[in-house]
């Protein structure tokens, strides 16, 4: 491990232009190498520290070291470090004016580099090649080689600009995708970190409804209480304000009974926004027989003899649902045709493929198109309403009760011509 530890360091002096201390750390190289009988190190340092010589035109010296690290590295057959020691070696004899020589190491370099396609180290072998066949006044054979190397050189710089471009691209792709995680994990936390702090203003809202409802209930029921005496009173009484009396009891009546509404809207709102899974108690219901229960109960209240039709379309099927969320969703909708309509609305079941669709049809005074995207809303009231009766929560629960049964709501409505929902559910939920 020390030698290879120095030949790295002695690489980087090398590299700085410091022969001397690169030397130096070569030899220490070597000593450890021999010591440790590392080949590879050995031979990579008599190869350093030869061409360290021959920079100096030590070229005794560096034919030596040159000489020994071919010959390591031949034992061991490793022959892309030996094209490199072969054609050292053929340089020194270049210098010595060997050119027989220097050719036939060139030689046996060029057969490796085409069994083996080392094609870079190819590029230098050719120019040398080439100068010998120069020096002999072989011009033809020279040119030849010639070509082949600036051929070679080419195709070898045009390699390496790709694959530099090539590093280039994948190192930004790299760095982009680090940052993009990074920001990932920074949006994740900071997403997390909003929805603690959503869930721990639900929870504070939710309490804050719960406590602030059932603390309305008991004054609520002695008001409800001291009316109903009142009323005990007054139709007990002969005076001649008994009517005034009457009016203004039915009056505090009809608003205790609003404001009860409110709160159990409220309630049912808060339990929802809350997160909190609402325990479903899915039965088999005839939904034909259990829509026409629920208009019966509004027909039979309403004034004026005003009646809601029904039909219904399609074979009729039996659907497994949580039957108080679907009477709720009904009841909502049912009692807003007739709220805000002046005739006869109608409701249409129909049976079609895996769905069942009921739409609640009324030509009431409709909702503004501006108000739409609002419907849902929680508190929410079309702008036309004046001083009809409502706490703009009915359609915000009845969308979140239809969500829960795996269907939807959907509304559509032309101001001063009415107003068709249409509740969908699946038949195989």
């Amino acid at each position: 491990m020390i030698a290879y530890v120095k030949i790295g360091l002695a690489s980087t002096y090398l590299k700085k232009g410091k022969l001397s201390n690169a030397k130096n750390l070569f030899e220490e190289a070597l000593k450890a190498s021999q010591n440790n009988n590392l080949w590879l190190a050995e031979s990579r340092a008599h190869y350093e520290i030869g061409m360290i010589h021959f920079t100096r035109n030590d070229l005794r010296k560096a034919e030596d070291h040159i000489h020994e690290s071919y010959l390591i590295r031949e034992e061991h057959n490793s022959l892309p470090a030996m094209v490199s020691s072969l054609t050292a070696l053929a340089e020194i004899d270049l210098e010595n004016d060997q050119t027989e020589s220097a050719r036939k190491k060139l030689l046996r370099a060029h057969k490796i580099c085409l069994e083996k396609n080392l094609r870079a180290k190819m590029v230098k072998i050719l120019k040398l090649l080439s100068k010998i066949d120069e020096s002999k006044g072989e011009y033809e054979s020279a040119l030849f080689l010639l070509k082949k190397h600036n051929q070679l050189e080419k195709e070898i710089t045009k390699i390496e600009v790709d694959n530099k471009h090539q590093f280039l691209k994948l190192s930004y792709k790299a760095k982009k995708t680090e940052q993009d995680i990074y920001l990932e994990r920074q949006s994740n936390r900071n997403l997390k970190n909003a929805l603690d702090k959503e869930k721990e203003l639900n929870d504070l809202k939710t309490r804050f409804v719960s406590i602030t409802s059932h603390q309305f209930r008991t004054p609520m029921a002695i008001i409800q209480s001291n009316i109903d005496l009142v009323n005990m009173i007054i139709q007990n009484s002969e005076s001649k304000q008994k009517v005034q009396l009457e009016k203004a009891n039915k009056r505090i009546q009809k608003e205790i009974h609003n404001m009860v509404n409110l709160m159990d809207d409220i309630l049912i709102l808060g339990k929802i926004n809350s997160g909190k899974s609402m325990s479903l108690k899915s039965v088999s219901t005839n939904l034909e027989e259990f829509c026409k229960n629920v208009i019966a109960g509004f027909n039979g209240i309403q004034k004026e003899q005003r009646e809601m039709s029904f039909s219904c379309t399609g074979i009729a099927k039996e659907i497994k649902l949580d039957r108080n969320l679907l009477r709720h969703i009904l009841s909502n909708l049912i009692s807003n045709a007739f709220k805000y309509s002046d005739d006869n609305p109608s409701c249409k079941l129909l049976f079609e493929n895996d769905q069942a669709t009921i739409s609640i049809v009324d030509n009431g005074i409709g909702i503004p198109e501006k108000d739409h995207p609002k419907l849902f809303e929680p508190f929410h009231r079309a702008t036309n309403v004046g001083e009809i009766n409502g706490t703009g929560l009915g359609l915000s629960i009845a969308k979140e009760y239809a969500e829960l049964l795996h269907g939807s709501i959907a509304i559509q409505s032309e101001i001063n011509k009415g107003t068709k929902v249409t509740l969908t559910l699946p038949v195989n939920s």
